[in-house]
C-alpha cells in the first residue's frame, strides 16, 4: 500500500545551499543528495512514495522515479517539465536548458544546483528503466506562453508510457497547486487510489 507524506519546502537544506562542488555530480548522484534531506524526515524509508512534480519538480519526479523504481508507486505531475523536454526542445529548434549559460546557472546558481539539460538526458536515456507505476498530468490551458510545444505529440507520448498514463488539460494557470490546491488533492486522491489498486 502507498503512503503519501507531503513536504512543502520552503527553505534551502544543507545540501542545495551550499557551495558547488569543483566537479558537477552525475545526475543520480546529485538526485539521490537532493533527495537525502526530504527522505531521511520520513518516517518509514522503504514505502514506496506518490511523487508530485509541479513545474521542473516533474523533471526531478520522472529522473527519481527511473532511479528509484521500488521506491515510487504513482506520480502526479502539475504541468511539468519531463524527462522527454530533452527530444521535445531539440525537436522544436529550442535549445533553453541546454545552452550553455542556462546549464552553468542550473547548475551552480539555482536553488537546487542541479543541471537541467544533463538531468533530461539521463532520465531520457533510461526510460525503459521507468516504473510500472500510475501517472496523471495535468496540464494548464494556459501554457505559460510555451505554445504548442506544451501540447506536443511527444509529451502525451511520455505519459502513455506509464500504467496507467491519464494526460488532462484543466482550467488551472502553470502554478496550479498554489492556485487551485482543490484540483491538486482531487488528481493526488486518483493517483492513490491507482497505487493501491494495482491500476
Amino acid at each position: 500500500m502507498a503512503r503519501v507524506v507531503a513536504l512543502r519546502l520552503r527553505e534551502r537544506w544543507g545540501g542545495w545551499n551550499s557551495e558547488p562542488p569543483r566537479h558537477q555530480l552525475a545526475p543520480h548522484q546529485r538526485l539521490r543528495a537532493a533527495a537525502r534531506p526530504v527522505t531521511a524526515r520520513l518516517p518509514d524509508r522503504q514505502l514506496p512514495f506518490i511523487l508530485l512534480g509541479a513545474s521542473f519538480g516533474g523533471l526531478v519526479a520522472g529522473a527519481y522515479a527511473v532511479a528509484h523504481p521500488d521506491r515510487t508507486a504513482g506520480i502526479l505531475l502539475l504541468d511539468s517539465s519531463i524527462p522527454d523536454d530533452y527530444v521535445i526542445d531539440k525537436r522544436h529548434g529550442f535549445d533553453g536548458m541546454c545552452l550553455k549559460a542556462n546549464r552553468q546557472a542550473d547548475a551552480y546558481q539555482s536553488l537546487e544546483k542541479i543541471d537541467n539539460c544533463r538531468l533530461s538526458k539521463w532520465a531520457y536515456d533510461r526510460r525503459d528503466q521507468e516504473p510500472d507505476v500510475p501517472l496523471i498530468y495535468l496540464a494548464a490551458k494556459d501554457p505559460s506562453d510555451r505554445g504548442d510545444v506544451a501540447d506536443d505529440p511527444l509529451r502525451k507520448a511520455f505519459v502513455r508510457r506509464w500504467s496507467p498514463g491519464i494526460w488532462e488539460s484543466v482550467s488551472a494557470p502553470h502554478w496550479m497547486d498554489e492556485a487551485d490546491p482543490k484540483l491538486v488533492e482531487k488528481n493526488l486522491e486518483r493517483v492513490i487510489v491507482l497505487a493501491n489498486s494495482g491500476h
